[in-house]
Parts: structure tokens; C-alpha cells; sequence
């Protein structure tokens, strides 16, 4: 498996995520506009695949590769909290049960929160790991 194909099997799980626009870099999607009230804020995830390690796992010349799934989820700030929360435990429950294609996904880890001027975000890292024979 390549980094190629680990990006599509992501992709393909990341697809059936529909309460928020994904974006992955160097993609044709950009950040979704603003809206003003009463519209429902606007909300998306950033994307990206980072890999932590890789070890022989046999003599037979297998290996073990470790990485992570690095989703920034964004939604404007006057959704509050709630919003974010909403969408990382969706994010969660989705890599939970999406282990395929040859990756096992681990426990999903949420992280702090940050703020720029338009923008309240939360940061989930998905540590996989990937068997090679």
C-alpha cells in the first residue's frame, strides 16, 4: 500500500462524513464563506495524513507503519463549542468503525481548542496503523 492508496481509503471513509465540507490540501475546495444570522454556521474539516514511524515487523522483511489521520475541524465562531463537539464526536464515531483497505484506525485523541477572527476549531488526531507483508 502507498501513500496514494492510504489517501483514497481515507477519502473513501472521510466521503461518507456529510455534515461538513472536507478539505484535503492542494484540493479544489476552499474554506466555506461566512454566512450571517440567522444562516446555520458554516462549518468544515481540514485534512491531512502524517506519518509517526515505521519498523520491521519479521524477519521476512514485513513492516509496521505508523501514522496519523490529522483533522482540524472548523465552524464560525458564534456557533460556540457545542458545534465543534458535534462534529469531532461524529468524526470520531466514524473512524471507530471505519477500519479497511489494510488500516486499523486506534483510538481517536480530540485536542485543545483555537480562534482566529472568524473561525473556532478543535484538532482530532487518528493514530492508524498499517500491516506490509
Amino acid at each position: 500500500m502507498s501513500y496514494g492508496s492510504e489517501r483514497a481509503a481515507i477519502g473513501a471513509l472521510l466521503a461518507t462524513f456529510t455534515a461538513a465540507p472536507v478539505l484535503w490540501p492542494g484540493g479544489s475546495l476552499e474554506p466555506p464563506a461566512p454566512t450571517s444570522p440567522p444562516a446555520e454556521p458554516a462549518a468544515f474539516v481540514a485534512v491531512e495524513v502524517e506519518y509517526t514511524g515505521a519498523e520491521l515487523a519479521d524477519f521476512a522483511g514485513g513492516a509496521r507503519v505508523d501514522g496519523e489521520v490529522v483533522c482540524e475541524v472548523w465552524s464560525e465562531r458564534r456557533a460556540g463549542d457545542d458545534r465543534v463537539r458535534d462534529l469531532v464526536d461524529a468524526l470520531r464515531s466514524l473512524f471507530r468503525a471505519g477500519d479497511a483497505a489494510g488500516l486499523q484506525f486506534l483510538e481517536p485523541r480530540a485536542g485543545g481548542a483555537a480562534v482566529s477572527d472568524v473561525w473556532y476549531g478543535r484538532g482530532l488526531r487518528v493514530p492508524f496503523v498499517r500491516w506490509e507483508a
